[in-house]
């Protein structure tokens, strides 16, 4: 099965974005938690296994079998933990840029970008719920990106 992987290039918004999720899914991090999720780049994890990838040294959260992929599926609810990623991270952005209103030189960067990585082996329907579920929101601002690595 493919993995979809997901992030969000502004570390500050990155952890709003982690304070909402943990929220909404019930699961709470610590100070030192949300210090760590700020530098995790991108990841691929269910909300109930993020304590877990966060616990491990960087070397070893990039581990195939650590990151298994955040589920998606053609709901909104929940259990399209994709869904609500990107929900929360636009309402962080939001609440970041408007906490920001009037600082000098703050310019607001605009709608969020999301960066969303699927890999090569990626299934179309998977891809296609992956789209689906940005346009529910309509989050139309999205990269998308395929790891294609060359075949041995």
């Amino acid at each position: 099965g493919g993995k979809i992987f997901f992030t969000v290039k502004n570390p500050e918004v990155r952890e709003l974005t982690l304070k909402n999720i943990s929220q909404k899914y019930g699961v709470a991090f610590s100070a030192e938690e949300y210090e760590k999720f700020k530098k995790l780049d991108e990841f691929g994890v269910p909300v109930k296994n993020l304590r877990q990838l966060l616990s491990l040294p960087d070397d070893q959260q990039r581990k195939p079998e650590i990151q298994t992929g955040i589920p998606v599926d053609s709901t909104e609810t929940v259990t399209n933990e994709l869904y609500s990623w990107v929900q929360e991270a636009r309402k962080a952005t939001v609440e970041y840029n408007r906490s920001r209103e009037g600082e000098k030189g703050f310019e607001d960067p605009g709608p969020m970008k999301v960066a969303i990585k699927a890999d090569a082996e990626e299934k179309f329907p998977t891809i296609h719920l992956i789209i689906e579920t940005l346009r529910n929101q309509k989050q139309n601002k999205f990269s998308f990106v395929t790891g294609l690595k060359a075949k041995d």
